[in-house]
């Protein structure tokens, strides 16, 4: 998990011009907490979510992936991204993510415990 702008969130980010789906998602966990060894295993699920951009509704899809860290690497925040911790959090903690993020995160994470 990262934290950023005051709330618990996820890594994600914007896929590069000719770069596929699924190695955005990997490049953008590493990116954002410093860490490698990852194996993308399978995609979760897709949320929607929109927002306001030069006045306008925008509708965002994001695709979210489990993956799987190889290695005992603690996650180190990308400060550059406004990001100011990131660390693993256990499902038995979740609660207190569920508490302070986004609508889309809870999603994800329900998705994840309904398919282990």
């Amino acid at each position: 998990f990262i934290y950023r702008l005051e709330k618990w969130d996820l890594p994600k980010g914007k896929v590069e011009q000719g770069e596929e789906l699924e190695v955005a998602a990997v490049r953008e966990v590493e990116e954002e907490c410093s860490i490698d060894k990852l194996e993308l295993q399978r995609h979760l699920i897709t949320t929607y979510h929109t927002y306001a951009l030069k006045g306008e509704q925008v509708l965002k899809s994001t695709d979210w992936y489990v993956m799987k860290h190889e290695g005992h690497d603690t996650p180190k925040p990308q400060a550059i991204e406004g990001i100011t911790e990131a660390r693993w959090i256990a499902p038995s903690e979740w609660k207190m993510v569920e508490a302070n993020t986004f609508p889309s995160v809870i999603d994800v994470l329900r998705a994840f415990e309904s398919n282990l």
